[in-house]
């Protein structure tokens, strides 16, 4: 864009249909150079940065599977049953005004996922898109806290039935837990439970959410909760402190 505004003005110019002093065209040709180098020297840092990144993000999904692993020796549970997501938190459209990002949807700030663990093909992942309050990974980022919820009664009720959009209005809070009835749909059969940690900067500022689910299809659930557990929470936010070292909630 820089050089074709700069080879429109020298046409211009050579023209005589625009008169600027002789100094706007070299001008002009210093900004293009400049931005170019700055360009090159962006994609230079990048390409030099790309194999520690790649290195980094390896070794956290590395501490996560081994977290689920852990997990899932530590609870009896299969561990194909057990899925962890990483999610960071994104502000959406910086030119948004902020009166505006709380009212639409794809402009207010959100949890991007930036990382899947699943060592089985199913459940397939969400397309929710993660806000404040919504679900158990938006309620932990908006309360700061772990989140925990015991999704399997709830499955077994709903998951099947092809609910109308007046009888999930009727649905309590913590049943919907401000999903969307298409949302809501999309979940309700695939998980028994979920446990969302927040993943937070050494100064206690919240980066994002790391969640552990497990499947509804696993047997062993219908006892109760498995995640339930203060040692499983100590497992994963230790693994949320290694991966916000890691920069994956960047």
């Amino acid at each position: 864009m820089l050089i074709l505004a700069a080879a429109t003005t020298k046409a211009l110019i050579e023209a005589k249909v625009w008169n600027v002093p002789s100094w706007v065209l070299p001008a002009a040709v210093i900004v293009i150079a400049a931005s170019a180098f700055r360009d090159n020297v962006r994609a230079a840092i990048v390409k030099v940065r790309a194999p520690q990144k790649a290195a980094r993000r390896d070794e956290a999904k590395m501490a996560v599977i081994g977290m689920l692993a852990k997990v899932a020796e530590d609870r009896g549970l299969p561990v194909l049953d057990l899925g962890a997501s990483v999610f960071a938190i994104r502000n959406g459209p910086r030119w948004t005004p902020a009166r505006l990002r709380e009212r639409f949807d794809r402009t207010r700030p959100y949890l991007e996922r930036t990382m899947r663990v699943r060592l089985a093909d199913i459940p397939q992942a969400s397309n929710v898109r993660w806000h404040k309050g919504k679900g158990a990974i938006g309620q932990c980022w908006e309360i700061d806290r772990p989140v925990h919820k015991y999704w399997l009664p709830i499955a077994k009720k709903q998951g099947a039935k092809d609910l109308t959009q007046a009888e999930f209005d009727d649905l309590r809070e913590d049943v919907h837990m401000n999903l969307t009835l298409d949302e809501f749909r999309s979940i309700a059969a695939k998980y028994a439970e979920i446990l969302a940690v927040p993943v937070k900067k050494p100064d206690g500022q919240i980066v994002g959410v790391l969640s552990v689910d497990l499947a509804a299809r696993n047997r062993l659930v219908s006892q109760g909760p498995a995640l339930k557990k203060p040692e499983v929470e100590e497992l994963i936010t230790t693994a949320a402190k290694f991966i916000q070292k890691s920069g994956v909630t960047a």
